[in-house]
């Protein structure tokens, strides 16, 4: 009974996922470049208009579930959420927005005190606040926006995120080669956060920012991972000490030649090009390579780890019961297709 089970359950999964072996036409893989959440996800976001004040979000109706904290020792005896651990979030004067809790994009959005903020549950400031492009029902995370080049990223670390941010960029356009020009025109931070760690008893904590790189329609979600803080007493004795000059040059020497530490610094190479093939362009690659090849526009567009190069994944099913696929990859800007491998379409 069990073995049939699991063998309708692969069957309906198959019927979900599989493609079976057609043909695609050009036309056809033209409808695929349409993204989930569009072209540009970053534009359309909750308004961060000011339009109300910290002393408002206390009395309205929309923050009855908010607690005032005083960011001291004081908080830790308040038990705002019962048994789950709470954080005071501190702006320290960053825009906080206050989610309504319902399909509304009509957040209040204050300047928050310079000492002191609201309660949270900790398990929910974790991450980025993704509801900022994407609002929801029911979410009423708290969170703030700070300001990054000429526009606002939101984040649950306010205090740290501004200065690790210009660190990172620092560090991105120097690995990357590029000018300032060149960033703004095809990077895009949707956000950054502060996450904790610990390895072989020791701890430390990373800065992970969240971003696109985007050219022409194609745009690839990456993240970078910054270590700048380490419980090893040498490194934590040796950033303390660093002037804000050289505090980047400081954190490249820490984490750069120290292979016992098993961390470091994970920048994303990128190709720094200007143009690349159009879809109608790629469509007519895939197609003429394969008329079983198709693609999915949110997870098989990537970019190769060690060239930066962007690339579109592309699959075919052959075989479906004999378990017979294959797949090759589209090379963007210089608009080749690579040679069809065959792969199996499914793993056991």
């Amino acid at each position: 009974m069990t073995g049939g089970i699991m063998r309708l359950a692969i069957f309906v999964i198959c019927l979900m996922t599989c493609h079976s072996a057609l043909a695609y036409e050009p036309d056809d893989l033209l409808k695929m470049f349409d993204y989930k959440n569009g072209d540009r996800p970053w534009e359309t976001h909750v308004p961060s208009e000011i339009n109300g004040t910290f002393e408002d979000a206390l009395e309205r109706d929309i923050c009855r579930r908010c607690y005032a904290c005083a960011g001291t020792a004081e908080d830790s005896l308040a038990i705002p959420f019962h048994r789950l651990r709470a954080t005071c979030m501190q702006g320290y004067g960053a825009k906080m927005v206050i989610p309504r809790g319902h399909p509304s994009w009509k957040s209040l959005v204050v300047d928050s005190p310079e000492h002191g903020g609201l309660f949270e549950k900790t398990h929910m400031v974790r991450g980025i606040p993704e509801h900022y492009y994407e609002p929801g029902p029911g979410f009423e995370t708290k969170y703030f926006l700070v300001p990054f080049d000429d526009y606002e990223i939101p984040t649950y670390f306010p205090a740290a995120a501004p200065i690790y941010l210009q660190y990172w960029k620092q560090l991105f356009l120097e690995h990357n080669e590029i000018d300032e020009d060149y960033f703004k025109r095809h990077v895009r931070v949707i956000g950054a956060e502060v996450r904790h760690n610990s390895r072989d008893s020791s701890s430390f904590t990373a800065f992970i920012v969240h971003y696109y790189f985007h050219v022409g329609w194609a745009r690839v979600a990456l993240q970078d991972f910054v270590p700048v803080e380490w419980s090893d007493s040498s490194i934590e004795e040796t950033l303390a000490t660093a002037d804000e000059g050289q505090y980047l040059a400081t954190l490249k020497n820490a984490f750069g030649r120290r292979p016992d530490l098993h961390i470091r610094i994970v920048v994303q190479k990128i190709d720094p090009i200007g143009d690349i093939a159009s879809p109608r362009v790629v469509a007519a690659l895939i197609h003429e390579s394969s008329e079983l090849l198709w693609f999915n526009i949110d997870r098989h567009l990537k970019i190769d780890r060690r060239s930066g190069k962007l690339f579109l994944e592309t699959w075919g099913t052959v075989d479906d019961a004999a378990n017979k696929c294959i797949t090759s990859k589209v090379w963007l800007h210089e608009g080749v297709i690579g040679e069809i491998q065959d792969v199996a379409c499914r793993i056991y």
